[in-house]
């Protein structure tokens, strides 16, 4: 007996750091999808029950207590419950099926049930509901709320089982293989759980490695292969509607795992936009027989895939081009309104220079006061008309108004000093 449970100790260890080592990379790779986000919960769920196994070992070998040996039985199944929680959750959000998937309701109920049953198992030692009896190294004797969890737990594993099963009839390709690597997660734990439970066979626990098998055919089919429809009808619908190309492809062997509608307009320069596809983050812009496209990339998946987002900025870039021609000549207008300012300085300065300078204040005083305004409005127009330069025009021919009714004052007044009338 010894032999099993140093055996079985070794291999708890080693699959119990390998599985953190796992969800802790996963983590690292973080997605904001519902799918992500449940599978992370699975994989914790799952890490609980081989951890909780891995206790009771550590009680059998280095440290013979029963509260810690119960505590590492309730740890397990309170991890076992949540991972086929989320288990459900997981594989209706594969089916597509986001109005069940985001119900509150039905979220709630589930979630209600699940924690009132943990809360049994934790408490059991006060109540004896789950287990009568639980003493380590004694066999254990079931309560009445240890058959009603194997129905809720099983049956949310055959609800999600099922779910994912018909999904995969009614899409794609590969239908049996994919079934039958499927299938491999939620049937390997399951039966290994049941035939422990049923029959008490507990020298070598093998249920480390059944899970790990299971975890990671679960990652194989949906991040790394795609067995499983990733992407959910309406969401998939959405993404066929837009006008952007979109387009998933694996740079190292060069396969395209997925587009949408709009790529098939950029079909004939689809292989040159994937060879200018950088590394996740460059965005660059390219031009394509006519059209000017912005190309985006971004991580997809576990990191190997990229996304690639096509943008068509045709337009843009005329409308950007039209744009700095019209700022060219704006400027070149104050140019001009600087020059004919410079002009009345210089009338200004004749005005000083003439003969009787006190007699003809007043006029020098209107035709200043009058100049300043006119610059004070001129110079207000080019500052609006530099904020929004496509609506700019009525403001620069205000402008224009208002320099030439002002020069026309100025030559006046130079006019009626020459001829020496105030």
């Amino acid at each position: 007996m010894d032999g099993y449970r140093i055996a079985n100790f070794v291999m708890q260890a080693v699959c119990v750091s390998l599985h953190l080592l796992f969800i802790l990379g996963f983590l690292r790779r973080r997605q904001s999808t519902p799918i992500w986000r449940w599978f992370v919960v699975v994989t914790v769920g799952l890490w609980m029950l081989i951890s909780g196994r891995f206790f009771e070992s550590v009680a059998y070998l280095f440290l013979p207590n029963n509260a810690f040996y119960t505590f590492a039985v309730y740890w397990q199944f309170v991890g076992t419950t949540f991972a086929t929680y989320a288990y459900l959750f997981w594989n209706l959000h594969l089916a597509g099926l986001e109005r069940a998937a985001e119900s509150k309701a039905l979220r709630f109920g589930l979630f209600s049930v699940s924690a009132a049953l943990c809360l049994v198992i934790c408490t059991n030692h006060h109540f004896g509901l789950f287990y009568k009896k639980l003493v380590m190294g004694e066999p254990v004797v079931h309560g009445p709320v240890h058959t009603p969890w194997i129905v809720w737990v099983y049956g949310m594993l055959f609800v999600g089982y099922v779910i994912s099963v018909v999904n995969i009839i009614r899409k794609g390709k590969e239908k049996i293989k994919r079934i039958a690597v499927f299938s491999m997660f939620p049937l390997f734990p399951a039966i290994a759980a049941l035939i422990r439970s049923v029959t008490g066979v507990d020298e070598l626990d093998y249920t480390p490695l059944v899970v790990a098998i299971s975890v990671f055919c679960m990652y194989l089919i949906v991040f790394r292969r795609n067995y499983v429809n990733l992407i959910p009808q309406s969401m998939e619908s959405a993404l066929k509607q837009t006008e952007s190309a979109l387009v998933v492809y694996d740079p190292a062997s060069g396969a395209i795992t997925y587009k949408n509608r709009a790529a098939e307009v950029y079909a004939e320069y689809l292989p040159q936009i994937l060879q200018c596809a950088g590394e996740p983050g460059d965005v660059r812009e390219e031009k394509f027989g006519p059209a000017t496209l912005r190309i985006r990339v971004s991580g997809y998946g576990d990191g190997a895939s990229r996304l690639i987002t096509v943008t068509d900025v045709t337009s843009l870039t005329e409308q950007h081009s039209r744009l700095e021609e019209e700022i060219v000549q704006r400027d070149e207008a104050v140019h001009e309104l600087e020059d004919t300012r410079r002009n009345i300085d210089a009338y200004l300065e004749a005005l000083y220079q003439i003969p009787d300078l006190k007699e003809k204040q007043a006029l020098f005083d209107g035709t200043k006061d009058e100049a300043v305004q006119a610059f004070a409005a001129m110079q207000s127009n080019m500052d609006h008309a530099a904020d929004d330069i496509a609506d700019c025009e009525p403001l620069l021919n205000e402008t224009i108004e208002r320099s030439e009714k002002t020069l026309a004052s100025v030559r006046k007044a130079v006019a009626k000093m020459k001829e020496g009338s105030v």
